[in-house]
């Protein structure tokens, strides 16, 4: 299940295993905090660096948040939850957004501006 509202509001992403990963809504700077919820509702932090992050999408393992950031790449970026590093998956001057993972976890289709109209794209995800 995956949830989204406007931006007044938190965005959400539960993984095949019942794990849930989600951003709170903007603060006035525009950065957010990537948090766990367990099911009884105690929060983590996961510990990325805080960004303009939007569209958080875990993987289907559990093991990896992608999301777009909107600060000044607009690239899609992958949370490593367990080591704990960010890494870009898309790294050119072209707006990216709107993660979403195959269901085996090999791939990230988006929607990109690189191609001269607005496109669906999709990338190996990397690391598994």
């Amino acid at each position: 299940m995956l949830f989204f509202s406007d931006a007044s509001h938190a965005v959400v992403a539960v993984s095949n295993t019942g794990s849930v990963a989600y951003r709170t809504p903007p603060a006035d700077s525009g950065q957010r905090q990537l948090v766990w919820v367990d099911r009884s509702g105690r929060e983590e932090v996961l510990g990325a660096p805080s960004r303009p992050y939007v569209y958080p999408r875990l993987s289907p393992d559990g093991r990896r948040v992608a999301v777009d950031s909107r600060d000044e790449g607009l690239d899609i970026w992958i949370w490593d939850i367990a080591r704990r590093a960010l890494t870009p998956l898309t790294f050119h001057p072209a707006l990216d957004l709107s993660p979403v993972w195959t269901p085996d976890g090999a791939r990230i289709a988006f929607a990109s501006s690189l191609a001269p109209q607005t496109s669906r794209r999709a990338q190996r995800s990397r690391s598994r």
